[in-house]
């Protein structure tokens, strides 16, 4: 799901149970006046229970910023690779508002309570990032991406690979710049993989060259 400029919730869950929301794009939720409850980019009421929330990218380009990042009143919810940029605030453990909610489970890649920018998680997966092998190495362009699109990297051919292959992948060093922006999607197809790296931003942006491993997921 991709949302741009929505002026409130991109998602809200009200009464829901056992729901999972994944690979999400929430860009610049919310305006100066929006009420402060609607300016959360995700909003889990309390009536929710059993809710992940899985790959979930959550920026605000804008200066300032008027988006936050994830409200969670509910129950036994899972929060995993979530990503936070430049947020008029950013989740605490569990989602912001009634962030120590007891029965909550999280799955956090980075705790961004005390900042504005959250951690890239060093892994994020299309199958199960946490049994992996590593199959590829390889290094991006460092080339600059337009708006809202996708760039192809280098393609890497990897014999056994095959169009249903899961594939996970990992920086070898820590993000910087405009890496906080980056969508990291590996395309895979008989014998061969390629990268894409994705803006979801409304400017440009270039992040530099760096070295990722790749993993086919068990």
């Amino acid at each position: 799901m991709n949302s741009w400029f929505s002026y409130s919730n991109a998602i809200k869950i009200v009464n829901s149970n056992n729901s999972t929301f994944s690979g999400l794009q929430l860009v610049n939720t919310a305006v100066e006046s929006t009420p402060t409850p609607d300016t959360y980019a995700i909003s889990i009421d309390s009536a929710s229970s059993h809710i992940t929330i899985n790959d979930a990218n959550i920026l605000d380009d804008r200066s300032p910023p008027y988006s936050r990042g994830i409200f969670n009143a509910g129950t036994e919810t899972i929060i995993g690779n979530s990503r936070e940029t430049n947020l008029a605030l950013a989740s605490g453990p569990g989602g912001q508002g009634v962030s120590a909610e007891p029965n909550s489970k999280i799955a956090k890649a980075g705790d961004s309570g005390t900042s504005n920018t959250a951690t890239l998680p060093s892994v994020v997966s299309s199958g199960d990032a946490l049994s992996s092998s590593l199959i590829a190495s390889s290094t991006t362009t460092g080339v600059s991406i337009p708006p809202s699109s996708c760039q192809a990297q280098t393609a890497i051919s990897v014999p056994g690979l095959t169009a249903n292959s899961a594939v996970a992948w990992a920086l070898r060093t820590a993000p910087a710049g405009d890496w906080s922006f980056v969508n990291v999607r590996p395309v895979v197809a008989d014998g061969l993989l390629v990268l894409y790296l994705c803006n979801p931003t409304s400017r440009v942006i270039t992040p530099a060259q760096a070295e990722v491993n790749l993993g086919m997921s068990r």
